[in-house]
């Protein structure tokens, strides 16, 4: 389960216009702080309740679903998901569950159990780290309508189906998906580290997301830092040109249709199959981005000199390997706990506010000098 179900208003130029002409509460941007940084989505669903289909309906129920993933037996929906032995997997079925489906209780405990593995940091400025992130939907099959699948090259926009498998011409355009090749890949990617470079560090996924209404520079205010970076790589541009564009006289009489200008390449075809929006790539890759590193590497260098402290008698290099987890310092905290929370009188305790997480050290050797 992905959040990918909302785009900032700057995305569309109509939603723009909006934006721009009435007063009052920037809702989708909004939205998309609330679900990229107060949202958690476990991917464990329940497939035999109300609006469940055949792509979406699991025969287990939420309990065995966790249980698999705890004893090792089985995935998620979203596969990078990896249990996390904050407790042993019978403990953590009793705190969670009831029957075969959660507490409501459940709501603030289960994140302690999963770590994700691979997780990519937006911050990134290497373009080669962007391709093999943008690559990984690289020869994905699709579900087709008649039940068969399709490999494709990169295919964005779906959700694991395809309703029409063309990727070009009319049919592609509005019923199809975009499937990108090598060299697009390699164009975005380079775009994206730009974007990252002028509008970065980002603290947040929502920052990472959504415009900046605040900047000072008009393609911030509109468009989020992957639309940006999608519209200048010339991805869109077939949908940019001739009848194909927006014009100012397209919205009289509103008031707001100056705003026009702001956007980069408006497009009447926005929102069909083959115009690319930071969605379809949010699609495939919200699932395992973040802004922070929670596993990192860190490297020590000592020596022993004689008395001068001129002449180096011996020298070392060292390596570990630590990683960010759930726990507090002070297990007296649970993972879940913050100041104010469960109770507006709770607070961490004093070495829980000072140093946060647990960093554990997941392993160590010593380094030969040709190694450095």
């Amino acid at each position: 389960v992905v959040p990918v179900f909302y785009e900032s208003f700057g995305n569309y130029f109509w939603q723009g216009v909006y934006a721009l002409t009435r007063t009052g509460t920037d809702h989708s941007w909004m939205v998309n702080t609330a679900l990229w940084d107060s949202w958690f989505l476990s991917s464990i669903v329940d497939g035999t309740g109300a609006g469940s289909t055949p792509l979406l309906k699991d025969p287990r129920s939420p309990r065995a679903q966790f249980k698999e993933l705890a004893e090792g037996k089985g995935l998620l929906r979203n596969k990078r998901y990896m249990f996390y032995p904050y407790k042993s997997p019978d403990a953590a079925l009793t705190e969670l569950f009831s029957g075969e489906n959660f507490n409501p209780s459940s709501l603030n405990m289960l994140s302690k159990y999963l770590l994700v593995d691979g997780a990519f940091n937006v911050n990134s400025t290497s373009a080669k780290a962007w391709e093999a992130l943008l690559s990984s939907v690289r020869d994905q099959e699709l579900l087709k309508a008649d039940g068969s699948t399709s490999k494709f090259n990169h295919p964005y926009g779906t959700l694991g189906y395809a309703n029409d498998t063309s990727t070009s011409g009319t049919a592609g355009d509005w019923t199809g998906l975009r499937d990108l090749s090598a060299g697009e890949i390699e164009n975005l990617a380079a775009a994206i580290v730009k974007e990252v470079k002028d509008r970065g560090p980002f603290l947040c996924l929502a920052d990472f997301v959504n415009r900046r209404p605040n900047s000072s520079d008009p393609a911030q205010q509109t468009l989020g830092a992957l639309q940006a970076a999608i519209d200048k790589s010339g991805l869109n541009d077939r949908f940019t040109g001739g009848a194909r564009s927006v014009t100012t006289a397209d919205f009289n009489p509103l008031a707001g249709k100056s705003g026009i200008s702001l956007e980069p390449k408006p497009a009447r075809a926005v929102g069909s199959a083959g115009h690319l929006r930071q969605a379809a790539l949010l699609t495939a890759i919200g699932s395992q981005i973040t802004v922070r590193a929670d596993t990192f590497t860190i490297r020590a260098y000592g020596d022993a000199r004689d008395p001068t402290g001129t002449k180096i008698l011996s020298r070392a290099w060292c390596e570990a390997v630590i990683q960010r987890v759930p726990d507090y310092v002070d297990p007296t905290d649970a993972p879940e706990a913050q100041d104010g929370w469960p109770q507006a009188a709770n607070k961490l305790s004093p070495v829980n506010a000072l140093f946060g997480r647990r960093l554990k050290v997941q392993s160590f050797r010593w380094l030969s000098s040709n190694e450095i």
